[in-house]
């Protein structure tokens, strides 16, 4: 490999290793309200709070993970964990962002989610001063991972794309989550050749060679929201 390729593979891997030359950023304010309104299609739970945990903005699934209390609350504005054993773990998270190193994090001692902390002006820092930890204009990212590859949401949305009935969705949610034809039948008061009609019919609608290529596409969707977003927050 010559000097110039080597050199054009560094400047690839400059910025913190951001690959490529970071663009300046520069939105305007309708830029940003479609970037509020991107965020907001995502089924993962997106809050944005400042160093001192001051919420700045969430996305629609980040409104709901508040407003459930589970995880993370809102109090006085600020940002709190809801379990008294992840309040030192999210702090340690924050301050480990105001630094502009990112974490992860597990939330919750029954019903776990894994966060990850990103510090969102990294690259605008040579580096972290004790002035830019203090400083209320960094923002960091609290960004949930999807509780699982069958929820509701997922599913009302696969569903639709495919033109699903109801049992055919039925059916395809519990194969998900590991049962078998005998199982389905005996739950849904039906016999074993209609639940094996229904994923036949699953496959055909899909377009799969089998039932087990429909859960891997399940599996690797794209977070997105329900297409009926009232329902999806009922």
């Amino acid at each position: 490999m010559n000097t110039s390729n080597n050199s054009t593979l560094h400047s690839l891997h400059s910025q913190q290793g951001f690959i490529g030359q970071r663009p300046p950023l520069s939105l305007s304010p309708e830029s940003g309200q479609l970037l509020a309104h991107a965020l907001d299609e995502i089924a993962c739970g997106v809050i944005i709070v400042d160093v001192q945990g001051k919420v700045q903005h969430c996305n629609l699934a980040g409104q709901v993970l508040l407003q459930r209390g589970q995880l993370l609350k809102e109090e006085a504005h600020r940002l709190q964990a809801t379990q008294a054993d992840d309040a030192e773990p999210l702090q340690q998270a924050l301050a480990k962002a105001a630094q502009g190193k990112r974490s992860m994090l597990t939330l919750g001692a029954q019903a776990q989610s894994t966060v990850a902390v990103v510090p969102l002006d990294r690259h605008e820092r040579s580096a972290p001063t004790s002035e830019a930890t203090e400083s209320t204009g960094s923002r960091i990212a609290l960004i949930f991972s999807r509780s699982g590859m069958c929820e509701t949401l997922m599913m009302s949305f696969f569903a639709r794309a495919y033109q699903l009935t109801r049992s055919e969705e039925q059916i395809l949610s519990l194969i998900c989550v590991g049962h078998t034809a005998p199982e389905m039948a005996k739950q849904l008061n039906v016999g074993e050749a209609t639940v094996r009609t229904h994923i036949r019919s699953i496959c055909q609608k899909t377009h799969s060679h089998g039932i087990r290529e429909v859960v891997k596409r399940l599996a690797l969707l794209p977070p997105l929201m329900a297409a009926v977003m009232p329902s999806a927050f009922a």
